[in-house]
């Protein structure tokens, strides 16, 4: 077997370029949605449902696999966006929008086992957006506080500060909507997260901010149980409005 993945260069890939190994696997995920997706229109379910779990691996592995290890796709990153450094977080967070798009190509078909394979997608949306988030506001912080005479460098971290909180709020608020308790419950932890490293800065030794975040909880937990009738008392003042 090995004389085999050494002829197809599968080996010298691993350990000179594994992003090549990845991008092997695009062909084979392309290929067992399109098998899977020709059963499930054919009334087929019982054999589609065995083929989109294998797509579906395939498809997190390339994508995570190319973002982690293949140096090209960090490198054409930095040199078309050179502020992102050609961090992986960022390449991460590329794969969130992709898995957004995909979810939403899933959705437009009225097949039952594709729409779940829209879901699975949109399962791991917040996960990548946050984790990344999280992880380049650490990494900013640790750039300025090597160099704390640096304006740029901290605003870079204070921006990631501030960042990670809002974009969690904004997926405990998108859990209402798409009725995801994925995007609730990570959303809530690195809202958690966020709050505390905007304490341990911006925040430090303000004796206020402990009673702003128990009223923004509470605020956040009444809105959240009362989403519907804040939606239609919203769109009555609108109406009103015009």
């Amino acid at each position: 077997m090995l004389k085999g993945l050494s002829r197809l260069g599968l080996l010298e890939w691993l350990d000179t370029d594994p992003g090549k190994f990845y991008f092997r696997l695009i062909p084979a995920v392309l290929l067992f949605f399109a098998m899977a997706l020709a059963l499930e229109w054919r009334h087929l379910p019982n054999d589609s449902r065995y083929f989109y779990p294998i797509a579906v691996v395939f498809t997190f592995a390339a994508l995570s696999g190319l973002a982690g290890t293949h140096k090209p796709y960090q490198e054409w990153l930095a040199a078309r966006l050179p502020w992102t450094r050609g961090e992986i977080e960022y390449l991460f967070i590329i794969n969130a929008g992709i898995y957004l798009l995909l979810e939403v190509i899933c959705e437009r078909f009225s097949l039952s086992q594709m729409r779940a394979v829209g879901k699975a997608f949109r399962f791991v949306i917040p996960g990548h957006v946050l984790t990344s988030l999280f992880f380049l506001g650490l990494e900013a912080t640790g750039r300025w506080e090597g160099q704390l005479n640096d304006r740029l460098m901290k605003r870079e971290a204070r921006v990631f500060e501030m960042l990670l909180p809002a974009a969690a709020l904004l997926f405990v608020y998108g859990s209402i909507r798409k009725q995801m308790k994925n995007y609730f419950v990570v959303g809530m932890i690195f809202l958690g997260i966020g709050l505390v490293r905007l304490q341990e800065d911006i925040f430090k030794q303000k004796s206020r901010w402990p009673i702003l975040l128990l009223i923004l909880g509470s605020l956040l937990m009444v809105s959240a149980t009362r989403y519907s009738a804040i939606k239609m008392a919203v769109a009555r003042m609108a109406r009103r409005g015009e």
